[in-house]
């Protein structure tokens, strides 16, 4: 069974594949040797975020030191477009009732209800592989 390694958290999980394993890695991991770790985003950040996501704080931004702490659930209240879209959280029982991250300083929270896609143009959701 392959193992991933996720290229934005550094975390290493298990994958369960449906292809003999030689296969699944030349169909889908090309140049990758048989058996090694595959660069692949794990699931709490490949899931494009929504609005009404739960997702924990991986890492806190600079502007935030001391006000919010890496752990802390919030919700997905907003997501602003740009070059790097940032998504505003909601919190309770933080220091500050709301802030701003990349998609890189968020977790998904595994395991929650699914969240509905309200429009096409949504940013953050372009690469749309099942929320």
């Amino acid at each position: 069974m392959p193992f991933g390694r996720c290229p934005v958290c550094g975390s290493s999980y298990h994958m369960s594949i449906g292809l003999p394993v030689d296969e699944w890695y030349r169909r889908y991991w090309p140049g990758v040797p048989v058996g090694a770790e595959v660069p692949g985003e794990c699931i709490r950040c490949w899931i494009p975020l929504r609005v009404g996501h739960r997702v924990t704080v991986r890492v806190v931004p600079d502007g935030l030191t001391g006000v919010v702490s890496v752990g802390i659930e919030g919700v997905v209240s907003a997501v602003e477009p740009g070059k790097t879209a940032l998504f505003v959280v909601e919190f309770q029982g933080a220091g500050i009732a709301r802030g701003k991250f990349r998609r890189e300083e968020l977790w998904y929270v595994i395991g929650q209800p699914e969240v509905l896609k309200t429009t096409d143009d949504e940013p953050g959701a372009e690469s749309e592989r099942g929320a």
